[in-house]
């Protein structure tokens, strides 16, 4: 009785023991703790790129905890990060889901920033992911019709030019072409070299005319200032001219003056006309005296 009672406490010890052990590798796997050593922080990102719980989660390089929980939410997926008290975050911290090694692995990577204020952990923190290489290679599967199309494209370029430059009557034409260009080359060239020295004389008849110029109008700056000047004063003038002749004819208009008077006044012209038939009425009569007996003057002078 007393073995088989001693055998029953052993394995009991041993399952307990082996319990122990197993809770404790568990606790060390998935960064479990009994005590309350660790913070939560939230962090949200557009892509976790196969992030699970209990990846790392390191603060300047330094492993420092891990990812809690991973939720979906309608602007991406928010993380869970419990990290060591002894970290301190501050406000300017970035956060990045970063490739841990070559073979796949992810991690959360978190720089504590330098601004001195301590983060806010109620508030929720926006973070960036960091394309690795399934990510690079799932891109370039996105691209990969894109590229398959862009190749057909360029074969049936490079087919059309083939056919192109296989075709007898382009390449005469080309040949053709490139002797007219080659031919006015050469005739352009002997034009040239036959003017040469006609070329030559313009050049320098016109650096000669550019000098002359430019010393007839420094040895005639004055005289050019002065002539400016005076046809400054006499616009002047003639512009203080025009002004007084439209304020005079403004006068004459609103009959200001003596003469807009005259030209505006009715029994003006009524005189001026009653005038004029007199006038011509008296000279009728003088021509008919002159043309029959002379002008009869009965005058009595004494």
């Amino acid at each position: 009785m007393k073995r088989e009672r001693k055998s029953e406490i052993k394995v009991g010890i041993t399952v307990t023991i082996g319990i122990l052990i197993f809770i404790w590798v568990l606790g060390w796997a998935k960064n479990f703790s009994f005590t309350s050593n660790y913070k939560t922080l939230k962090v949200q990102f557009e892509n976790t790129s196969g992030l699970i719980v209990g990846d790392n989660v390191t603060v300047n390089g330094v492993k420092k905890g891990f990812v809690d929980d991973i939720t979906l939410h309608e602007n991406g997926v928010i993380l869970s990060l419990t990290i060591e008290n002894e970290v301190h975050l501050y406000k300017d911290a970035s956060f990045k889901i970063a490739m841990l090694d070559l073979m796949g692995g992810k991690k959360v990577e978190i720089s504590s920033g330098m601004s001195g204020i301590e983060l806010d952990y109620k508030k929720l923190y926006h973070g960036k992911f960091l394309n690795d290489f399934p990510a690079l290679i799932a891109d370039l599967g996105k691209i990969q019709n894109n590229v398959a199309n862009t190749l057909l494209k360029l074969d049936i370029t490079l087919t059309n030019v083939n056919e192109l430059l296989g075709d007898k009557e382009f390449k005469a034409q080309l040949k053709s072409s490139v002797s007219n260009m080659n031919n006015v080359s050469i005739q352009f060239s002997e034009l040239l070299n036959k003017n040469k020295n006609l070329l030559n004389n313009l050049i320098s008849n016109a650096n000669s005319l550019t000098v002359n110029a430019d010393s007839m109008l420094k040895e005639n700056r004055e005289n050019i200032k002065s002539t400016l000047y005076n046809l400054n004063t006499l616009s002047l003038r003639a512009d203080t001219l025009f002004q007084l002749s439209n304020n005079f004819m403004v006068e004459i208009k609103n009959q200001e003056n003596n003469l807009g008077k005259m030209i505006y006044n009715k029994l003006f012209y009524t005189n001026l006309d009653s005038t004029l038939i007199r006038l011509n009425e008296l000279t009728k009569l003088l021509i008919m005296q002159l043309k029959d007996d002379g002008i009869n003057v009965d005058a009595s002078i004494f």
